[in-house]
């Protein structure tokens, strides 16, 4: 177990103990029912106590010695204010001043667990808070103001601590000792309690330590509680006679006038008080001719309470009127904010009526869009069948061409043999040049090229022979018997054959199937703009890239598609 928190006694927290301290309190451990804080820890542990403390259920004395508060005395009247199981609190040697002690006392008034609270040896001048907790506390049993400072302004403060003490009747044991009492100061407490004592349950009232107190008022202190104890808290008659008796008998008959409710006399020399000044006083006190210079001191007193009441009272009222007048200061502003919301409100619901109409017409506008959209889809999806359809003509036209060059190449190979025979046949003298008509060629060509253009399939009958003519003059026929007519010149028509092949030379397209894929390419190869839905994307026939139909033209001649640069080279 650690010391300083301990079941039955042990030493104080040492620095090192602080974390498992609090970590115990925290945690609410059975054992730990006293805590004892001292000089060695630091006062940050000692606020961060305060507030473990709070919350837990077993802790039931806080001792509090030799180590001054300074920002812990607010956790300290915080815990005051919360617990329920703390019953012992002793605060002693921290240095309290007049506003620690009003945080504490004000904290305690609230509390009804706390029985004994000790402000010992700390530096309290001021009795207004003690006085407020001897009024309106009803379970504290035991304080212990003693070795402070509350005479350092004469006996005003015991004087109130005397008659709130009066008031009281809960408390057991009160500690004065140490606080420069004088004598009339502690004979007025004599006075309260005497009075007061058939409802007191007090039965310690310290002073001893009291040099200034005279040994009589000390005597007929501890005669008047040990009146009390023995009666359990009530006197008769009988008692009343034992005890004026005594104080009879010890020179101090002054205070048989305590016991039957009269005024103490003023206080006198150091030498002490007369029988004869006795009896005097108390003569003018039963027929009501006390000098006015007895009661000096209460009259200023009693005249200073007037004048700090009616200051009170001035500084209420003024205290009213400046809150009357931000009252009207704060309605003026209720109005003005008032307007302000009507104003912004109308604001508002412009904008909000504005804001509903941009809704509907956007909602609007979207629903046109997506009309168009989806019309566009459709065109869309209508092109690119018509394209696949352009596509199928186009290779069949291709195809039809191709066949048809390969007819027109055999065509001329089988002249170009038929006119070596019949060279190899003919006689020398009537061998003559003739020439061969490459109209009928041209003519082909340019048929083939316009059905590419209209984009039509070629016609399921024969293709069309080509056109022989032969020249007007006498020079085309035989001048023999042979009567047949003779084309010669072999070699002359060898070149015209030669030519119209070359004219009529066609690059072969790509496969389709080489082409590059439509997903891979977004922009021309050539001008590197963007396809979109108006710039649509064309394969070139003979490279299979993907251009815009600026830079893929359709060629009429070679019936198909090329981009610009495929053109040129196939020109060239």
């Amino acid at each position: 177990m650690l010391s300083g928190l301990v079941n039955k006694g042990g030493g104080r927290i040492s620095k090192g103990q602080q974390d498992e301290v609090l970590k115990q309190i925290r945690d609410n451990e059975r054992g730990i029912t006293v805590v004892d804080c001292g000089k060695e820890l630091e006062e940050d542990f000692v606020a961060e106590l305060c507030r473990a403390l709070r919350t837990n259920r077993y802790v039931t004395t806080l001792r509090i010695r030799d180590r001054e508060l300074s920002t812990s005395v607010d956790p300290l009247a915080a815990l005051c204010s919360r617990t329920t199981t703390l019953v012992t609190l002793k605060v002693s040697y921290a240095n309290l001043g007049d506003q620690d002690a009003i945080m504490i006392c004000g904290a305690v008034i609230k509390n009804k667990s706390i029985q004994s609270l000790s402000l010992d040896h700390n530096r309290i001048s001021k009795a207004d808070a003690i006085t407020l907790l001897l009024l309106h506390n009803k379970t504290l049993d035991s304080l212990d103001l003693s070795f402070n400072h509350l005479s350092d302004s004469g006996d005003k403060e015991i004087v109130k601590i005397a008659d709130a003490l009066g008031r009281n009747s809960t408390l057991k044991q009160l500690y004065l000792s140490g606080n420069g009492l004088s004598d009339a100061a502690a004979r007025h407490l004599v006075e309260v309690v005497d009075k007061n004592l058939v409802n007191m349950r007090l039965r310690v009232l310290d002073i001893a330590a009291e040099n200034s107190v005279r040994s009589e008022t000390k005597q007929a202190l501890k005669l008047v509680l040990e009146a009390g104890r023995t009666a359990g808290g009530g006197r008769g008659t009988d008692g009343d006679d034992d005890l004026r008796s005594q104080l009879t008998g010890m020179g101090l008959t002054s205070t048989a006038g305590v016991l039957t409710g009269a005024p103490m006399p003023p206080p006198g020399g150091d030498e002490g008080i007369s029988a004869a000044d006795v009896e005097a006083w108390q003569a003018q006190v039963d027929t009501g001719t006390v000098p006015a210079s007895a009661f000096d001191d209460e009259r200023k007193e009693l005249q200073a309470t007037i004048d700090r009441l009616r200051d009170e009272k001035d500084a209420a009222v003024q205290a009213q009127v400046s809150a009357l007048e931000q009252a009207n200061k704060m309605q003026q502003q209720v109005a003005l904010l008032t307007e302000r919301h009507a104003g912004v409100k109308r604001e508002l619901d412009a904008v909000s009526t504005k804001y509903d109409r941009k809704v509907k017409e956007s909602a609007e506008q979207l629903q046109s869009l997506q009309a168009q959209l989806t019309a566009a889809r459709k065109e869309l999806v209508r092109q690119q069948e018509a394209s696949a359809a352009d596509r199928a003509t186009l290779v069949a036209l291709q195809e039809s061409m191709t066949s048809e060059l390969t007819r027109v190449h055999d065509q001329l190979s089988a002249a170009t043999k038929a006119n070596d025979l019949l060279e190899h046949l003919a006689p020398p003298t009537a061998r003559r040049p003739i020439t061969v008509d490459t109209g009928v060629i041209t003519d082909l060509a340019g048929a083939n090229a316009k059905n590419a253009l209209a984009k039509k399939p070629a016609s399921a009958g024969a293709p069309s022979h080509p056109r022989t003519s032969r020249p007007s003059t006498e020079d085309d026929t035989w001048s023999h018997s042979t009567g047949a007519d003779v084309s010669v010149g072999v070699a002359g028509r060898r070149a015209q054959a030669a030519a119209a092949g070359q004219a009529l030379a066609i690059p072969t397209p790509m496969p389709r199937n080489q082409w590059m894929d439509d997903d891979s390419a977004h922009d021309c190869k050539s001008c590197r703009r963007e396809f979109t839905i108006t710039r649509r994307k064309h394969h070139c026939r003979l490279c299979g890239q993907l251009f815009c139909n600026s830079c893929a033209t359709e060629n009429k001649a070679w019936g198909m598609r090329v981009c610009t640069y495929c053109l040129a080279t196939h020109t060239q």
